[in-house]
């Protein structure tokens, strides 16, 4: 830029955002390299153009280290020798008291073209301000209110505007992580007065108004800063819009997903940063490792392990062409990141299975209708935000009197905090106190436990008779006090200000649940998330595989399914029974409607009035024939009555046949007898067979399932090895358990014997059995025979005494047949001569019952058809409920989403050395752990006890509380914007420690985050530091 005749112009070369720290010293030199040359290249009236600082030189507040100042002083000294004049602003990470005027650039104002603005310079000749980081939102928005009450000097000022030069948080900016920053200063007050604004703090190159610029730091300092661009920035008088300078040839950071990304391989150079994904069977392959080989020596390489999921979703983004597919897809995995509950899992059920053709809506409908019919409280959570604003503390455990922690102040809003102090002041029970208060325990004193560590009357300080803890928290726009109270000898109280009417309730676990609401978490989800006391962070890690899988189901609500399934099996059942009773009456309606419909009654009429006539001609006919026979008989009947023999003939011949007729029936009777004793013996029999085969087939796999055991036994002594595990016996347990193998081989074969004795019984009892069925049945023979040889011959003389009788009686009966059946057809005769044919009028009738009975078909099928689809909704969901549907497709979901996260950040914390995995096997979740082998470059499984101590706490850490955090807030729907971690940097090297600041740091939606630590290599890391004195018997926190 020239001057263009205008002896008030002036130029500046911009830059910011340095962040010296051990990691970053070879990158920042470099930097400040560059700049010198753009200044001494770039001249303005033959003297390199004025540099601008624009904050944050340094990256740890409150710690400079010898060596990178040394580095410093020689690069500055070329500065000085070149004669650049610079002006430095101190930034938030240079600054370490509150009110900016201790920090950590100060002694770069020894060099004498050097300004450091630890106040706000003001320059009116030139109409230029440089302003400070302030750390309060009032004192920063006044720096920029003060620039209104006074003008730049029109005499010697090109410009009547103030152009700015600061270290500001500006309302609306974006950060890295696409957070849009709520400000310290609001661009829509009065800037009138203001030409153009260049800050520096925000790392991302933007432009946030007409007239207000972040310049951006110098170069990629982390993965959320790639491929975005970064440089310097030259402004002058002439316009406000800055000219930016890309120094592109800076160490880049590169994502990438092998095999799929191999193809940019070419595009990593020397000292740049890597990370790249691949699934734990291609972190295996040859390929793999050729192809890391391939990489240049000297860049900053990250492995990170991804589950198959991810791999098929990355993979589809490659080969869509997708340019985001190097994106933090472990983060953003659509399938789970949107499942806040269990009634979200259920549409992915049904896709999954198909519906079996049935409605999926209507499936979707029952399942939710299913799951809000179980009585058990689940979290419902009353908003999205959770904010807790303040904990007041009253002679709780160590904590005497009353401590209070606001965490509306200023210095601890939106701020991560440590929190030191003396062992014994009470640092911890501040945590343990508000746990107590919204949950009613405090952390476990033993790792794969939950129960509470203190209980009863120990909450009690020992100076007092009651305690209270009360908490604030803002749901929302929603303001809630939780107090919970306890006296000795009696149990807590629980009061809760805020609520509705009607979610007030009077039972302690009423108030438990609604506490559990507002939170939005419960007691295990709190304390793996939001609170890590002491020990509670390996707790996930180091729990068994059964209660990992339990606390997971437990804290996404799958124990649900169990009363679901019940209660979709119950509604099943009554379905069932009801398509039961509407079959037999659609068959009831079916029959009579086919019968209706075969009936032909104008056919019939006419067969009737021919079988009418018919039948009158065939009855004239008959009373003619039987008239000629009874007039015959009549003359030739015998009159039995005047033979004086004849009489008792047939008395007698009565007589005997009545008594042969009883003895029959007796005979009959004993037959039946005997069929009904044999029959009962014989069944007898049978069923004690049939029992005593049943009871030979139990001790066959009595036997089978024993010498499986003994088999067991036996190899497990040969071996010496588990039969599970596979592993060698130490030999001070090989003693002690051979002779527990040996006892129960001598179990096992004394059960066996026992057995096998039974058997023998068994089958000499069937022997006994099968021949005395056979006596029964030879004993039955012989009487049937004896009983048929009676009767046969009793029946042939009653046959001869029968046949005398009808002898006798034969003329006489004919006789009175005779007449008999001449008037009933004379009367029939006469009946059919003056009957109507009945079919006329059964038209009409048989119309009406069609119409009726196709109507009531019609409806119980429509009934049937949907009872039938009901009951087959009903047993998808019985399926659905049971552990192996919904259960484990959500927990299978869950599994993956934390695996992904714990594999982002155990990625960061052991710079790509470790990875992990999850895998469900029956009631087991198991951790599979695997480390980068130097030589072979291939990941190797790995023991959790054979790792340092460092390398278990970056493991416990990634999973508790990051992974899991971030997985129970996506789920839970609600998100508490406040984190307590006590003990965060134990067995970590110095190296790990600023990593882990750094991702809290990056944690989204926090307000607050404290950590309790003595480690004061840390203290730099932390926005504040306060410690915990005791005084007069009072604690109090100071800030430091």
């Amino acid at each position: 830029n020239s001057k263009n005749n205008n002896q008030k112009y002036w130029k500046k070369l911009l830059f910011t955002d340095l962040h010296v720290s051990s990691k970053s010293l070879d990158r920042t030199l470099n930097v400040l390299k560059k700049v010198r040359e753009l200044s001494c290249t770039e001249l303005l009236d033959n003297k390199p153009t004025p540099v601008v600082f624009l904050g944050d030189f340094w990256h740890q507040r409150d710690v400079l280290h010898v060596r990178h100042i040394d580095h410093l002083l020689k690069e500055f000294e070329s500065w000085k020798q070149s004669d650049i004049e610079t002006i430095l602003i101190p930034g938030n990470h240079d600054q370490v008291s509150i009110d900016g005027t201790v920090h950590g650039i100060q002694l770069f104002s020894l060099f004498p073209n050097f300004t450091v603005a630890t106040d706000p310079i003001i320059d009116k000749e030139n109409g230029l301000a440089y302003l400070p980081w302030r750390e309060t939102k009032e004192d920063q928005t006044m720096l920029f209110h003060n620039l209104s009450k006074q003008l730049p000097n029109p005499e010697s000022s090109i410009h009547s505007k103030w152009t700015v030069f600061a270290h500001a948080e500006a309302k609306g900016a974006v950060a890295n992580g696409g957070y849009r920053s709520t400000g310290k200063f609001d661009l829509d007050g009065d800037t009138s007065f203001i030409r153009s604004c260049y800050l520096g703090h925000y790392h991302k190159r933007q432009q946030i108004s007409k007239n207000y610029w972040y310049i951006g730091s110098p170069y990629e300092q982390n993965y959320g800063e790639m491929n975005e661009p970064h440089g310097v920035a030259f402004v002058d008088s002439n316009r406000i819009q800055p000219y930016f300078v890309d120094f592109d040839d800076l160490p880049k950071h590169h994502k990438l997903i092998f095999p799929f990304d191999t193809s940019k391989l070419n595009l990593i150079k020397s000292n740049d940063f890597v990370e790249i994904k691949a699934t734990k069977e291609m972190m295996r392959s040859k390929e793999f490792v050729e192809t890391i080989d391939m990489l240049p020596k000297s860049i900053d390489l990250r492995r990170v392990l991804i589950n198959d999921t991810q791999f098929c979703i990355n993979q589809n983004e490659t080969v869509q062409g997708n340019n985001e597919a190097i994106k933090e897809t472990t983060q953003k995995d659509e399938t789970t990141k949107n499942k806040f509950k269990l009634d979200d899992f259920l549409e992915t059920y049904i896709k999954k299975n198909e519906g079996n053709g049935l409605d999926k809506n209507e499936l979707l409908y029952l399942g939710k209708n299913i799951l809000s019919s179980v009585k058990e409280p689940t979290i419902v959570p009353l908003g999205r935000k959770v904010q807790i604003q303040n904990i007041k503390v009253n002679n709780f455990c160590g904590i005497s009197n009353e401590l209070e922690l606001n965490l509306k102040d200023e210095e601890m809003l939106n701020k991560m905090i440590l929190i030191r102090g003396q062992m014994g002041t009470g640092k911890s029970t501040i945590f343990e106190a508000l746990v107590w208060c919204l949950y009613g325990n405090t952390s476990p004193k033993k790792q794969s436990t939950s129960s509470s560590s203190i209980k009863g009357d120990e909450v009690i300080n020992d100076s007092s008779n009651s305690t209270s803890v009360t908490v604030e928290v803002l749901v929302d726009s929603k303001l809630y006090q939780i107090k919970r109270t306890k006296k000795r000898g009696s149990g807590a109280k629980i009061s809760i200000n805020g609520l509705e009417d009607q979610q007030i309730k009077q039972g302690v676990m009423d108030q438990q649940n609604l506490i559990n609401n507002i939170i939005g978490l419960d007691y295990e989800s709190f304390r793996m998330s939001i609170y890590l006391g002491q020990g509670s962070i390996s707790n996930f890690v180091t729990d068994s595989d059964k209660r990992k899988k339990e606390l997971l189901s437990r804290i996404f609500s799958l124990g649900l399914c169990i009363p679901a399934n019940k209660i979709a099996k119950e509604l099943r059942k009554k379905k069932e029974i009801e398509i039961n009773e509407l079959q037999k009456s659609l068959y009831s309606f079916e029959s009579s409607l086919k019968t209706w419909r075969s009936i032909d009654y104008l056919k019939q009429s006419n067969e009737w009035e021919e079988s009418k006539i018919s039948n009158i001609n065939n009855l004239i006919n008959e009373i003619k024939i039987e008239k000629e026979k009874l007039e015959k008989l009549s003359n030739n009947q015998i009159s039995y009555n005047s033979n004086n023999n004849e009489q008792p003939i047939k008395m007698d011949l009565l007589k005997n046949s009545k008594e042969i007729k009883e003895f029959l029936n007796s005979l009959e009777f004993k037959k039946e007898q005997f069929f009904k004793e044999f029959n009962e013996s014989s069944n007898k029999t049978n069923k004690k067979l049939n029992e005593n085969k049943f009871k030979l087939s139990q001790l066959e796999v009595n036997i089978k399932q024993n010498n499986a055991e003994l088999k067991y036994w036996l190899d497990y002594i040969d071996k010496q090895k588990c039969n599970q595990c596979g592993q060698n016996i130490p030999d001070d347990l090989l003693e002690s358990n051979r002779k527990d193998a040996d006892t129960k081989i001598l179990k096992f074969k004394e059960s066996i014997e026992k057995q096998q004795h039974q058997i023998f019984d068994i089958e000499h009892e069937n022997d006994e059995l099968v021949d005395k069925l056979k006596e029964i049945e030879k004993e039955f023979e012989i009487n049937k025979k004896l009983n048929q040889l009676e009767i046969q011959t009793n029946q042939i003389t009653l046959q001869e005494i029968t046949k005398q009788l009808e002898e006798l009686s034969k003329n006489e009966i004919n006789i009175n047949f005779l007449k008999q059946s001449i008037s009933d057809k004379e009367s029939r005769l006469s009946q059919l001569e003056n009957n109507k044919d009945p079919f006329k009028e059964k038209v009409d009738e048989k119309e009406l019952n069609i119409n009726s009975l196709t109507t009531e078909v019609q409806s119980l099928n429509d009934k049937l058809k949907e009872a039938e689809i009901k009951f087959k909704e009903l047993e998808f969901w019985e399926d659905g409920f049971n552990s192996n549907g919904l259960p484990m497709l959500a927990l299978q979901s869950v599994v993956k989403e934390v695996e992904s996260y714990a594999n982002e950040y155990l990625s960061k914390l052991s710079k790509g050395q470790l990875f992990t995995s999850l895998s469900i096997q029956d009631d087991e979740l198991s951790i599979d752990i695997f480390e980068l082998d130097p030589e072979t470059k291939l990941a190797k499984p790995r023991s959790f006890n054979q790792l340092s101590g460092g390398q278990r706490r970056c493991l416990e850490l990634s999973y508790s509380p990051f992974a899991l955090s971030e997985v129970i807030y996506n789920h839970s729907g609600s998100r508490v914007t406040f984190m307590a971690i006590d003990e965060l940097t134990n067995h970590l090297d110095s190296s790990v420690k600023p990593i882990i600041c750094d991702l809290m740091r990056n944690l989204q939606e926090k307000d607050s985050i404290f950590v309790i630590d003595h480690d004061v290599s840390v203290q730099s890391e932390f926005d504040h530091v306060f410690n915990l004195t005791k005084e007069n018997n009072k604690l109090k926190l100071n800030l430091l």
